[in-house]
């Protein structure tokens, strides 16, 4: 019997994978609203709402309200390298481990010009991120974020 058909069959109608799977998307979700967030600095930051809750969208709304504050804007784009969603004791939570890369993101002063990065900031950093499934909407946001490391 063949494992590999198997396997590969019961994981696309399992529901714990496509749980997984919608957990570690929010993440990606999150962090592309984000780019566009900071690319525009006349956008609504309310709109962060569709993909973040809580903690995260609080210190979200904070870091780019600040940025559009002092005249940033942003270039390029994050990326959510290898995520991996494990379920919590709260079927509706999940923790999202995964590498956040801003080494291909930008911030920019009005004039252009890069904003200097702090010597010795990393541009991948490993975070932990919890994201919960709305009970009654079915949809999921990132609630928390934790940083774990470089990668």
């Amino acid at each position: 019997m063949s494992t590999s058909s198997s396997s590969s069959a019961s994981t696309s109608t399992d529901p714990l994978a496509k749980k997984k799977a919608a957990a570690s998307a929010a993440v990606v979700a999150l962090f592309k609203m984000i780019d566009q967030l900071q690319s525009n600095p006349r956008s609504d930051i309310t709109s962060l709402d569709v993909v973040a809750r809580g903690q995260e969208l609080a210190q979200w709304q904070a870091n780019i309200t600040s940025n559009h504050y002092k005249g940033y804007s942003g270039r390029g784009h994050s990326q959510i390298v290898g995520p991996v969603a494990s379920a919590t004791r709260d079927p509706l939570t999940y923790d999202v481990r995964a590498c956040l890369d801003v080494s291909k993101f930008q911030l920019l002063e009005k004039s252009g010009k890069p904003v200097p990065i702090p010597s010795g900031a990393p541009r991948r950093v490993a975070y932990t991120y919890g994201v919960t499934q709305d009970a009654k909407t079915l949809k999921w946001y990132v609630t928390t974020e934790k940083a774990t490391g470089t990668c």
